[in-house]
This record gives structure tokens, sequence and C-alpha cells, in this order.
């Protein structure tokens, strides 16, 4: 444990330094809130943190805590295509309990500081009493507490950003004036954001197959697993699904 305090210190001396030495405009935080406020430091070292960066000038965005998804497995449609199982989106969904305490907080430090905003993704999964770690059929966690880079994608394009638009952009953007985009659909014309993620190869068990379209490797199991024979699950985009 001492080791990684240490590390984190020398990290955290690091951050510091750049953002006093860069040009940075906004600086986004975000975290593990509610894991973090077990230490009763904490709170006053973030609003330390916080009111520190403001001073520089900048504007600081705190980015709520996503919920924890405690039944979530990223290997499940894995598994269920191999197997027959069920539906995963229904046996990983999990009760909406609310916002934490310490959400509350953060939203109430956004208040006391106009440098300072607090935006929260949770109303595009959670929805009637149940969060679930699906858009659309497809997977948007990495794993019990992390939006994968697809996932981060996913909500960014989904419906629920329009009725938080105004919000969103006008904490995100360097300059109050920057036109807002009325629409979902408006976005879209904006034309694709181009990707310079590098897929990585499938193992050579499965013959060392390389798709010609941009793929990420959800999950894969080799010739050695004890849970059935070799399979890999790709997430793609900007692709016609009949060419896959």
């Amino acid at each position: 444990m001492q080791r990684y305090q240490e590390s984190c210190s020398l990290f955290r001396q690091k951050v510091e330094a750049n953002i006093r030495a860069s040009d940075y405009g906004i600086v986004v935080i975000s975290g593990g809130w509610a894991q973090y406020d077990k230490d009763p430091r904490f709170r006053d070292d973030l609003r330390r943190t916080v009111r520190s960066i403001a001073g520089l000038g900048k504007r600081v965005v705190i980015i709520g805590q996503m919920p924890w998804m405690k039944n979530y497995n990223r290997e499940c449609d894995l598994r269920a295509a191999r197997v027959g199982l069920g539906s995963c989106e229904f046996r990983m969904s999990i009760e909406d309990v609310g916002l934490s305490d310490i959400e509350d907080g953060l939203g109430g430090l956004a208040d006391s500081n106009q440098r300072v905003s607090y935006l929260s993704a949770r109303e595009a999964i959670c929805k009637n009493g149940v969060c679930t770690p699906y858009i659309d059929g497809r997977p948007v966690y990495y794993d019990k507490s992390h939006i994968s880079m697809s996932g981060s994608w996913a909500l960014g394009r989904a419906p629920w950003v329009g009725t938080n638009r105004e919000a969103w952009s006008a904490a995100l953007t360097s300059t109050m004036s920057m036109p807002i985009p009325a629409s979902p659909e408006s976005v879209e014309q904006l034309g694709p954001v181009e990707s310079k993620f590098v897929p990585r190869s499938l193992p050579v068990v499965l013959g060392g197959y390389r798709p010609d379209f941009p793929y990420h490797v959800r999950s894969q199991r080799g010739l050695d697993s004890q849970q059935g024979g070799s399979a890999a699950m790709l997430e793609y985009w900007d692709v016609d699904e009949t060419q896959v």
C-alpha cells in the first residue's frame, strides 16, 4: 500500500505542475467518488484542489460517478452466444438507489463557484428505478465501475443528451459564445470523428484473423480455456453488418 501511495503522490505532483504550466482552459475531473469519500479527509482535499485550479483562471468540470454495476461481466454476451443463456442486460441490471451523498456534495461544490460545473450522465442508463449497463442493446461498461471507450461514444450519442445539451456544451466549451447544436441530428451533420485506434490481432488459435474494418476485441477465449472452445467477441463501427 505504501508503494502505491508514494507513486500516486508523485503522479499528483506532476499533474498539478502540468496544469499550472499549461494553457488549458478547462480541467475535467472524474473518479470513484463514493470510494474516495470513505477517507474523512477527501472532501476537504477535493475542495482545496478545485479552488486551486479555478484560482488559476481555469474552469473546472466535475463528472459524476456512474453507477457501480455489481453484476456486470463483459464476457456475458460471449457466453450467452455460446451456451444459449438469456438476456445479459436483464441479469446485470440493478436497482437505482439514487445519488450518493458525495454526489450531492459535488453539486454543492459547483454551485459555490461560478468557474466550477458538475455534470452527470446517470440518466442515460438509469430509468424508472433501474440502471442498466447497456444502451440500445449494447454494453457500455468495461468492468463493474468503468465505462469502455466504445461505451463513452455511445453515451455521447444517446437520446438523453438532447435534454442536457446546453449544460454540457456550456461546461465543456472554452467560450460561452460557441454555437450549441439544436438537436442530436445536427451533431451527426458534423461528420464522423476520425479514430486513431489500432485494432489488436486475434490470437493464433483463431487463425490470426484480422478484420479490415475498425473493431475492438471485447472478450476472447483460447483453446486452453476451461469454459469451452476458442471464441472471440468483437465490437465494430462504421460498417454494414452484412460485411461482418
